[in-house]
């Protein structure tokens, strides 16, 4: 469980929820706010993002025995699993390889074996492979009024919890190239 990020707040049945590509465990804050009092709430931050630091093998699979990683440090024997995105693929091969910690699982929007990466994200994909992705990123980070237009342009102006939020998940007071993806990725 070293490296890994998570919230953890409330009593009750788990639920364990699970982000996609480009986000964090702050994908989940209204939720956990709605359930908080009625569950014991934990999302993690997927290795690489939130506050989780970097892992060498960042494939679907080893994704989900960061989850795995998880559910057994924090002791999580029976969880109702919740994922989105790329995190719903995550999920899905979590809960194949660890059927006895699941109780159910719920799935939003999420990538499939068929889908990853959904079509919609390949351009992005094509872009990093070619070394494009970060210098793009940069000019946009670089740029408030184009941030602004991103997923992340709440987080990078406005309130003090939104600015703390992007400090805490970036690790840094300031954009860089490398903190974020481009919203088609999110």
């Amino acid at each position: 469980m070293e490296g890994i990020n998570y919230v953890d707040v409330g009593d009750g049945p788990v639920s364990l929820f699970v982000h996609g590509v480009g986000t964090s465990s702050y994908l989940w804050r209204n939720v956990i706010a709605a359930f908080r009092d009625e569950r014991r709430c934990v999302a993690i931050d997927l290795p690489l993002h939130g506050g989780s630091a970097p892992r060498d093998d960042l494939s679907i699979p080893a994704l989900a025995e960061a989850v795995e990683e998880l559910c057994e440090g924090l002791g999580l024997a029976e969880v109702d699993l919740v994922a989105n995105d790329t995190g719903g693929a995550v999920a899905q091969v979590f809960a194949v390889r660890h059927r006895e910690r699941l109780r159910t699982l719920t799935l939003t929007n999420c990538d499939v074996h068929t889908n990853t990466p959904p079509e919609a994200f390949k351009p992005t994909v094509d872009l990093a492979a070619k070394g494009e992705l970060a210098p793009l990123t940069a000019l946009v980070l670089d740029q408030p009024e184009l941030l602004a237009q991103t997923a992340y342009g709440e987080a990078t102006s406005g309130s003090t919890i939104r600015r703390r939020w992007w400090r805490r998940t970036c690790g840094r007071s300031s954009p860089s190239p490398m903190a974020a993806v481009p919203s088609s990725a999110c």
